[in-house]
C-alpha cells in the first residue's frame, strides 16, 4: 500500500472513526484502525465490534490495506502539517512527513470484516433520536431494555420508569431490536439533523452521509415489551403549562436528584419541591381541563423530561399514581410518578 494525502485531514479523519475504536478488548486488532487504498480514496475503518465506523479522504497511491495502533498513529498524525507519504512493508506502516515513524500492524485478513446490511428505511432527526435516547436503560440487569425498539413506523425506548415514542407514518409490517449504545454513537457521528437509517430485521442499524459510513450492531437479546399496552390513554386532565421547563431546572437546582418535585394541577399549576431546611414553590400560567390532580415526581427524571420540549408543555393525566404523557405531535414521553407521604396528606382529597 502507498498512499499520500494531507495530514489535516488524516487527522480528522481519525477523529471520527475514534469512537468506534475498543478502549479495552482482548483482541488487540480492535484498538487499531485499518487504512485501505483503493483508487483515489484512503478509507479509515475502526470497531469495537458493537458498532464500525468508515471515513474516507481523498488520496494519491497504490492499493493496498494494513492496519495500526490507533493511539500511536492519532499521536503521530497530530504532530504533522501538510502531505504525508504512508506505505507499508511487510506489517509495517511508514510515515513520511520530514522524517519517518514506523508502526506495528496487523495484515487486513485480521481486521472484522464490516457486515453487510439490507432492511427498512427509516428517516428521523438526530434531535429526535436525543429525545429517544434519554429512556433507554444504563442497568444491564435487563438488557432488552438497553435498546432501541423499531416497530412499523414508531420508535421506542423504555427502562421501567419512563419510555419515549416517535412515530411516523409506515406501510409496512415489521419490528427490530437495535444497541441503544451503538445508536448513540451514530447520533454522535452524525448530527442533528435529517438522518436516513437502515434497520434491518436483525436489529442492525446502517448509516451514510458522504465520507462515512456508521453500521450498528450487536442487538440486545429478548423481547421488548408491549409498549402499547403501557403507553397511557383515557387521560381525564389534560393541562397546557408556560414555564415548566424553567421551574423544574431551579427546583432542580435547589435539591438535586433525590428529592421530589410536585406538580399540582388545578385551576393553574404550581411546582413545588422541599426539604430540612427550606422549601420552593412556583405558580405556572396554564390552560387545564378536567379535575385537580397532584403527582410527584423523582427530580431527575422530571428534569429529564422537560428538557425534551420548549418553554409551552402539553401535558395528559389521569390520577397520582398513574403514568403522564408529555405530547408534542408526533413525540411522546411518558413518566411514572413517584409515590409520596404527601400525597396522601392533602391535595386529591375530595
Amino acid at each position: 500500500m502507498k498512499a499520500t494525502c494531507d495530514a489535516k485531514e488524516l487527522a480528522a479523519a481519525l477523529r471520527v472513526v475514534k469512537r468506534a475504536v475498543a478502549r479495552k478488548s482482548s483482541l488487540p486488532v480492535l484498538g487499531h484502525v485499518l487504512l485501505e487504498v483503493s483508487g483515489d480514496k484512503l478509507t479509515l475503518s475502526a470497531t469495537d465490534l458493537a458498532v464500525f465506523v468508515r471515513h474516507s479522504i481523498p488520496c494519491g497511491g497504490e492499493d493496498g490495506a494494513i492496519t495500526a495502533p490507533f493511539s500511536a498513529l492519532e499521536k503521530v498524525v497530530r504532530l504533522l502539517n501538510g502531505p504525508i507519504s504512508l506505505w507499508t512493508e511487510e506489517d509495517k506502516l511508514h510515515i513520511e512527513n520530514g522524517g519517518t515513524v514506523t508502526l506495528m500492524g496487523f495484515d487486513q485478513g485480521e481486521f472484522p470484516m464490516t457486515p453487510e446490511i439490507t432492511g427498512h428505511d427509516v428517516s428521523i432527526t438526530g434531535e429526535t433520536l436525543d429525545r429517544l435516547l434519554i429512556a433507554v436503560a444504563q442497568d444491564e440487569s435487563r438488557p432488552v431494555l438497553t435498546g432501541v425498539f423499531f416497530e412499523n413506523g414508531a420508535v421506542v425506548t423504555a427502562d421501567g420508569y419512563r419510555m419515549s415514542i416517535w412515530r411516523s407514518e409506515c406501510a409496512d409490517k415489521w419490528s427490530a431490536l437495535a444497541s441503544g449504545s451503538g445508536v448513540k454513537t451514530l447520533r454522535d457521528i452524525a448530527g442533528k439533523g435529517e438522518l436516513g437509517l437502515t434497520v434491518s430485521d436483525q436489529g442492525f442499524v446502517y448509516w451514510r452521509d458522504g465520507a462515512t459510513e456508521v453500521f450498528v450492531s450487536d442487538p440486545p437479546e429478548g423481547r421488548f415489551p408491549d409498549w402499547t399496552q403501557i403507553e397511557p390513554k383515557h387521560a381525564t386532565t389534560n393541562a397546557y403549562i408556560t414555564g415548566l421547563n424553567e421551574s423544574v431546572k431551579q427546583a432542580f437546582a435547589l435539591y438535586g436528584k433525590d428529592v421530589s418535585i410536585f406538580l399540582e394541577v388545578g385551576d393553574g399549576v404550581t411546582v413545588s419541591a422541599s426539604d430540612y431546611e427550606s422549601s420552593f414553590e412556583r405558580e405556572l400560567e396554564a390552560v387545564v381541563y378536567g379535575p385537580p390532580v397532584t403527582l410527584a415526581f423523582t427530580s431527575q427524571y422530571l428534569a429529564d423530561a422537560v428538557k425534551l420540549f420548549g418553554d409551552e408543555v402539553s401535558l395528559e393525566l389521569r390520577d397520582p399514581h398513574s403514568a403522564v404523557l408529555f405530547r408534542d405531535g408526533d413525540f411522546v414521553h411518558v413518566l411514572m410518578p413517584r409515590h409520596d407521604i404527601r400525597q396522601e396528606e392533602g391535595g386529591d382529597d375530595e
